[in-house]
């Protein structure tokens, strides 16, 4: 009896330990934060933070897992298309938007991430954060939210 106890108590630390392995180096895995069905507000892109001046919206992407399509806003125009997931791999594209007019640094985080999103080829949930990536670069660093306005 006590040897199985101790066989089925050392077992459950084993489990717990794993499992915590696995998500501390951020496997994109159903044991982990889905990439589909939520909100990413973009951080930083290109290794610089993205400030919002106050009032204006924070740039954000969403995956829809059910018509395989992005939808975002860029820092000046709305953006969609579809993407293509396969495990830790991601492509998006080609992507369509809206065609206001973007100046200064609106404009500038804009290019930079539909650029980074055009270069993405891989995806990580690291700390509870999406990073976009071309092999090991990182392109964008992005928090989930529940709402967006």
């Amino acid at each position: 009896m006590i040897k199985s106890t101790v066989k089925a108590g050392f077992a459950g630390v084993a489990f717990v330990v794993v499992v915590w392995a696995l998500l501390s180096i951020g496997i994109p895995a159903d044991c982990a934060q889905s990439l589909e069905g939520q909100t990413w507000l973009l951080l930083e892109v290109k290794g610089t933070k993205v400030e919002v001046p106050s009032g204006e919206r924070r740039p954000f992407v969403s995956f829809n897992k059910v018509e395989a399509r992005a939808t975002g806003y860029s820092g000046c125009n709305n953006f969609f298309g579809s993407y293509e997931l396969k495990g830790e791999a991601l492509s998006l594209g080609p992507l369509g938007m809206t065609r206001r007019f973007c100046a200064g640094v609106a404009g500038s985080v804009e290019l930079a991430f539909l650029q980074a999103l055009g270069e993405t080829r891989a995806w990580r949930i690291e700390n509870g954060m999406l990073l976009l990536l071309d092999g090991s670069t990182v392109l964008a660093r992005l928090e989930a939210a529940q709402d967006v306005k």
